[in-house]
């Protein structure tokens, strides 16, 4: 919980059967902050219908939450091999500080903002 309160940015990288728990877990969420996510795979929601974790994060948090996705392999990332990935980011004005945080000379990351 101390972490969670001070920081800017949330990097959500888990299995997305635990995305309520560990929201619901987590105490205040810093007014500005954003979250990222890297989570693939759908949630059902209320009603049995299927959503995005990006979705579920969005009305959980109460702020912005942007995508990382690219057809990768861990294993080529965790080698250095190069890699690609878009980060669709609605607010525009959070997209350079994003890419800071991801592009690199071996993951090069575009961002988009018709998500």
């Amino acid at each position: 919980k101390k972490a969670v309160e001070a920081a800017d940015i949330y990097v959500w990288v888990l299995p997305h059967q635990f995305v309520p728990k560990i929201v619901s877990s987590m105490g205040p969420i810093k007014p500005g902050a954003v979250s990222v996510s890297l989570i693939k795979g759908g949630l059902e929601l209320e009603g049995g219908k299927l959503g995005l974790c990006s979705d579920l994060l969005r009305k959980l948090l109460g702020h912005s939450v942007s995508v990382l996705m690219g057809a990768n392999v861990a294993n080529e990332m965790a080698t250095d091999q190069f890699c690609e990935a878009t980060l669709g980011c609605r607010e525009i004005e959070h997209q350079a500080m994003l890419l800071k945080l991801f592009d690199c000379p071996t993951f090069n990351v575009q961002a988009v903002d018709d998500i």
